[in-house]
């Protein structure tokens, strides 16, 4: 028996990380479905026969253990998860010459 191509999706309780992950698991990826909220990333790998991981990508070890249950082998990576807010540095972009960019009114 051939072992399924494996996937992981981070920020998988929601958005386009669940519909990923629901799509993978139709094309069928085995799905680890990773996610701050776990019981709603636990609800999603229910639904999709995947396995579910607690997992905040702010912190280290939660990206620790999150690469332990992945193992030694990755097929497809969606990096979906992010940082809730972004440093005020970053709140409005800024050009090269690090002049801010405005916006035509």
């Amino acid at each position: 028996m051939t072992a399924r191509p494996l996937a992981v999706v981070t920020g998988a309780s929601s958005g386009i990380g669940r519909a990923s992950a629901r799509r993978l698991a139709a094309e069928g990826f085995e799905v680890i479905c990773a996610a701050r909220r776990t019981e709603r990333v636990e609800e999603l790998a229910a639904q999709i026969d995947g396995r579910a991981v607690t997992c905040d990508v702010t912190k280290a070890d939660d990206v620790a253990a999150l690469a332990r249950e992945v193992g030694d082998r990755l097929d497809v990576l969606v990096a979906n998860a992010g940082e809730r807010s972004a440093p005020s540095r970053w709140s409005r972009p800024t050009s090269t010459s690090g002049e801010r960019c405005t916006t035509p009114t």
